[in-house]
């Protein structure tokens, strides 16, 4: 009944996207290549925004270098894959924003390592170059390049409060750019977010339909201690999404949602040591799970309300 499932999943998982497309598993090698962020520089700011962990996206930096990051973690995945191909993921901070001289040694790294079959580089919409982007293009003949894009809400006043430093119009812009180029575009939500209602949550994900993007991540406000959120909103904690509302909340967001649009996360992995609410976030089988059982005891599939 699901064209985008060969499972039990009712939405279209990035394992189903890639076995199509690769026919193979495809690990991810994720790289802390030391870039920073427009909004950590001084640029626009010098905390980033609010909901960012103070070291990196998993709340530490990782001070190995590039090869050495990449080598061990392909010693854990070949010992439980030994037949995946990889996708090299540039994640921590805006991996775009260094000359373009930096970008260009960094992405042609996967020159150097067997079996790598894509690209993703995470980054912010006004960090993006028009070298480095047509650069991303070029690559993208040979390598499927993606880019991945934190939009977190559609809301600009939401944004506003978390410092973020860019509007809908610059996303919007970006995306078309980006798609201009004919690299993908996987976008970054945020559910549970200050003020922000289930109405609002939705319309993220109906603002979302229009635009040529191929990918999503839907994540839960988490508060970890090494952010500015949790300095300054520790009020929060009795506010955030309960573990069965978050869940809800995806269902309706994947059952408006375009069925193409493949879906690379349905939530995060905090830093437990750093973690300080919500605690079920740590336990993403069981997020998992509940959305999948949801979704079949409502007959839901992802685009069925789109």
């Amino acid at each position: 009944m699901f064209n985008y499932s060969d499972t039990n999943k009712r939405y279209h998982t990035l394992e189903y996207a890639n076995r199509q497309k690769y026919q193979t598993k495809v690990a991810k090698l994720s790289i802390d290549a030391g870039y920073t962020c427009i909004n950590r520089d001084g640029t626009k700011g010098t905390s980033g925004c609010l909901f960012c962990p103070g070291k990196n996206i998993s709340g530490f930096k990782d001070t190995l270098s590039i090869t050495k990051q990449i080598q061990r973690q392909q010693d854990i995945i070949q010992r439980k894959w030994p037949l995946a191909k990889y996708q090299l993921y540039f994640q921590s901070f805006s991996n775009t924003y260094a000359p373009f001289e930096i970008n260009k040694k960094n992405y042609d790294l996967f020159r150097q390592i067997e079996n790598v079959i894509s690209l993703a580089i995470g980054t912010r919409v006004d960090s993006l170059s028009d070298k480095t982007l047509n650069y991303l293009a070029e690559l993208n003949n040979e390598i499927t390049v993606s880019i991945e894009l934190g939009l977190q809400s559609r809301h600009d006043n939401t944004r506003a409060l978390l410092a973020c430093g860019y509007s809908w119009s610059d996303f919007v812009s970006c995306v078309k750019r980006i798609s201009l180029s004919g690299c993908e575009v996987v976008v970054h939500i945020i559910n549970g977010l200050p003020q922000e209602s289930t109405k609002q949550m939705l319309e993220t994900i109906n603002a979302l339909n229009p635009l040529p993007i191929q990918g999503l991540k839907i994540h839960m406000l988490h508060l970890d201690s090494t952010s500015p959120l949790a300095a300054e909103f520790l009020d929060l904690k009795e506010k955030l999404l309960s573990q069965e509302d978050y869940c809800d909340i995806v269902i309706q967001q994947l059952r408006n949602l375009r069925p193409d649009i493949v879906i690379h996360r349905l939530t995060g992995d905090p830093l437990a040591s750093n973690l300080i609410a919500p605690k079920w976030t740590l336990n993403k089988i069981s997020v998992l799970n509940m959305i999948d059982k949801k979704m079949a005891s409502l007959d839901a599939y992802q685009g069925d309300y789109a």
